[in-house]
């Protein structure tokens, strides 16, 4: 009994070892499934060639182009004037800036106008019995002599002997010695060259104030320079006397500035160049960040375009028949993210952005975009 049992068991096994072999058998005769190639998506559009102007977009720092750090010549007390010698305040020209007490110093040159004056008194007498044609001149300028005024010019001289009598009484050298004290006593009292604003105050009124000391900075606010770096290729497309626009970073608004000045010297650290753009506006002021855009020349029969979309800065895809064909291009003028080139054949599809992993002969599905074409790429 026990053999027959094992017998059936050996036998149903051999059977179904043989119906799983030929199951096995008949799958591997199936046909495996064709795989279709995959086919990337190209959005184009119409390549159309036209005159692209050269824009170059930089910013920059607007500074006041007349800046004048006031300094003191003089020493003694700041006196009081008729503003407050504070940041903010606007002072015409002509106005005092800084007025120090010279109360001292303007009883020494009124002594020396006095010595002068008596200097001048002794010599009368000499001049009447030798030089009597000249007497008449220098008695009137005794006479219009005042201690508490500036001196006035010396009277010319008809010949050299009275030349040559009046300075070797010493009275020439007496006369620019004043002056040159006049001169120092000017300094005691600082004008503003110009209208503008007191932006800084290093002093307030009622202190010492030493010689070579630093009282503030004064601007001129109806004219500014932003000044801006550009790269060597840019030179090129740049010139003094270039209109400029101007933008806010901060508001819509938007200025006009020319170019006033170009610095040949590059600068050895960063190889940029220093151009400087003059502004004027109320709307101003010293300190506020600018955008400036500068048009500069344009290039005929190109068009601008993706710079990722070049291979090699030399050559670039364009879609024949459905598939992709590498064209040799000539790239004219860079900007951050885009390119100007030439070369493009007119009404050629030209890719707007890059395919990955593509190469020349891709076969590719197009996607046009008829809203979009290629001198306007961004």
């Amino acid at each position: 009994m026990r053999k027959t049992i094992l017998s059936l068991i050996g036998i149903s096994l051999l059977v179904g070892a043989f119906f799983m072999s030929q199951k096995i058998a008949s799958n591997k005769k199936k046909q495996k499934p064709k795989v279709e190639k995959v086919k990337k998506v190209a959005a184009v559009s119409t390549a159309k060639n036209s005159l692209q102007p050269i824009s170059i977009t930089t910013n920059g720092v607007l500074k006041a182009k007349n800046r004048l750090s006031i300094f003191s010549e003089t020493q003694g007390i700041f006196k009081k004037g008729s503003h407050l010698f504070r940041p903010g305040q606007i002072y015409k020209k002509g106005e005092t800036l800084v007025s120090i007490d010279a109360t001292e110093y303007f009883s020494i040159v009124q002594a020396s106008r006095s010595n002068f004056q008596q200097l001048l008194t002794s010599l009368i007498p000499d001049l009447t019995l030798d030089y009597p044609t000249v007497k008449d001149k220098w008695l009137t300028y005794l006479n219009d002599l005042n201690p508490q005024k500036s001196l006035p010019e010396l009277p010319g001289f008809e010949n050299n002997q009275e030349k040559y009598f009046i300075t070797g009484r010493g009275l020439v050298q007496a006369y620019f010695n004043i002056k040159n004290q006049e001169e120092r006593l000017k300094k005691y009292r600082i004008v503003a060259p110009f209208t503008g604003t007191l932006t800084t105050s290093e002093v307030t009124e009622g202190s010492l104030i030493r010689q070579g000391q630093l009282l503030g900075e004064f601007i001129d606010t109806s004219v500014y320079e932003l000044e801006i770096n550009l790269s060597q290729k840019d030179l090129g497309a740049i010139s003094t006397g270039q209109k400029v626009l101007l933008k806010s970073l901060e508001s819509p608004q938007k200025f006009t500035g020319k170019i006033s000045r170009i610095n040949k010297s590059i600068n050895t650290s960063s190889q940029t160049i220093s151009i400087f753009v003059e502004v004027r506006n109320p709307k101003l002021t010293s300190g506020q960040y600018l955008e400036a855009i500068i048009l500069g020349e344009s290039i005929p029969n190109a068009i601008k375009l993706n710079r990722k979309l070049l291979r090699d800065e030399s050559s670039l895809f364009i879609v024949v028949n459905r598939q992709l064909k590498e064209i040799a291009v000539t790239p004219v003028y860079f900007f951050k993210d885009e390119v100007i080139v030439t070369g493009i054949p007119e009404g050629s599809l030209l890719l707007q952005r890059p395919i990955p992993s593509a190469f020349n002969g891709m076969l590719v599905e197009i996607q046009e975009d008829a809203s979009k074409v290629s001198s306007n790429l961004k």
